[in-house]
């Protein structure tokens, strides 16, 4: 794949969120430390956030709408104040995590329309682009990290990643997306959702300003 637009090198460490469904959080994390984030921060606050929002509570898997809504009303804590799996979803918002010194208000974000090109036009403005989509398995198992579906492929659950750029090659277009399956998956845990997925099987997708 050729980058057009690449934010790669602008991104803080790919991480992993193992077996958890925690993909949400990952993501959200990575589009606000992008945007402006002194510090790493924290997905399991991003999880209690979302789930202060609404879905159901025995679920850990969550809405990226619940995420951004519910960071946007108690802000965002740092990785330190509430590290990964310490304590896991669904503890209560951790004292660290609740103190003003490690908290930072959620950037503006809205919801853009489901194509690649409302996507390609925020990333063009130099903004983060949050996916939701359905997850197709076998489309996501790659090496190369290229991730493609006809449309109509059963897909029964999601996954969220973060958009950081676009791509081409053969006429063929792509989004370059960071994922959080840790750095051994893709190209360094980055992939590239073609325009045929993105446009079959995007659920919604939000664009995040600048802090």
């Amino acid at each position: 794949m050729t980058p057009i637009l690449d934010y790669r090198s602008r991104q803080t460490v790919v991480r992993d969120q193992g077996t958890r469904q925690a993909c949400v959080g990952f993501a959200v994390c990575a589009a606000h430390e992008w945007m402006g984030s002194e510090a790493l921060r924290s997905p399991e606050d991003a999880l209690w956030a979302a789930h202060q929002m609404g879905g159901r509570p025995d679920v850990e898997a969550t809405q990226l709408l619940h995420a951004l809504q519910g960071l946007s009303k108690h802000a965002h804590a740092t990785e330190r104040a509430w590290p990964y799996g310490s304590p896991p979803w669904p503890a209560a918002r951790p004292a660290a995590a609740t103190e003003a010194a490690e908290r930072r208000p959620l950037p503006l974000w809205a919801e853009i329309a489901r194509s690649f090109a409302a996507v390609e036009q925020e990333l063009a403005s130099e903004l983060a682009v949050l996916l939701s989509m359905r997850f197709v398995v076998g489309a996501w198992d790659a090496a190369s990290g290229a991730i493609d579906a006809p449309p109509g492929e059963v897909a029964r659950t999601g996954h969220a990643v973060l958009a950081v750029g676009t791509a081409r090659e053969a006429g063929l277009e792509s989004v370059i997306v960071k994922n959080s399956w840790g750095d051994q998956w893709g190209v360094a845990g980055y992939g590239f959702v073609s325009r045929r997925y993105l446009e079959s099987y995007l659920k919604r997708a939000f664009v995040l300003g600048r802090a």
